[in-house]
């Protein structure tokens, strides 16, 4: 029906998108990006939850290039969290009626994996609150953005260093806010602090992560990128 998205028989999920209200009991899966070859962890939160005694859910998500790596339970209380292959579980000897962070699900990117969007999303199978009545609740997906660039790579050259700020700082005082462009051009690492957008922000995450850099370790203090 149009509260479910894949079928029961042959298991094939179809490409649409379920009508949320906003006051509508969600789960809600992050969307999140990273490099092919990195580790990700995506937060999957609860929302206008009416309560429940009993969850279990099935995980959806690309195992050609996602590897489900491990599962933390979050800070909704319950007292016993089961986490499977093809399961996540969840049990309470009263309903847990808190929203917020139900759990967190760690993939490993493939080396290979292309850039593009992996969607991350679940199949609610059972919910019943402490009664045995069904809870429904409605499952927003969320993404794993595979990236193709380095955050804080202005110029393209695949390395982050010096060049990068006075590129970046070129491009910001070239910036024509009537057009929405630059006479300098920059690469899709310009956007170090990773919100979508090029601005200020990203020079001053640039230069914290230049300055906290240690050449001997390789590595900087700040990161780069979603935090």
């Amino acid at each position: 029906n149009d509260q479910d998205n894949d079928c029961n028989i042959c298991g094939y999920i179809r490409e649409v998108k379920i009508p949320v209200s906003e006051n509508d009991p969600q789960i809600i899966v992050e969307s999140t990006k990273a490099l092919a070859g990195e580790t990700v962890t995506v937060t999957v939160s609860i929302k206008n939850n009416p309560g429940f005694s009993y969850l279990r859910m099935n995980p959806i998500y690309d195992s050609k290039y996602l590897t489900l790596v491990s599962a933390e339970n979050g800070t909704v209380s319950t007292d016993n969290f089961g986490w499977y292959t093809l399961n996540v579980t969840w049990d309470t000897g009263k309903d847990a009626t808190e929203d917020g962070t139900l759990f967190t699900i760690t993939f490993q990117i493939a080396e290979d994996a292309p850039a593009g969007d992996y969607t991350v999303g679940f199949t609610l199978r059972e919910c019943y609150n402490i009664d045995e009545d069904d809870v429904a609740f409605t499952v927003v997906s969320g993404n794993v953005s595979v990236l193709d660039y380095v955050y804080g790579d202005v110029n393209g050259d695949g390395l982050i260093n010096g060049k990068d700020v006075v590129r970046l700082r070129k491009y910001l005082d070239n910036y024509n806010d009537a057009t929405g462009a630059s006479s300098i051009e920059i690469f899709n690492g310009a956007d170090a602090n990773g919100d979508g957008i090029v601005n200020g922000k990203d020079l001053i995450r640039l230069r914290k992560y230049l300055d906290n850099y240690d050449d001997t370790t390789g590595t900087s203090t700040v990161i780069l990128g979603v935090n």
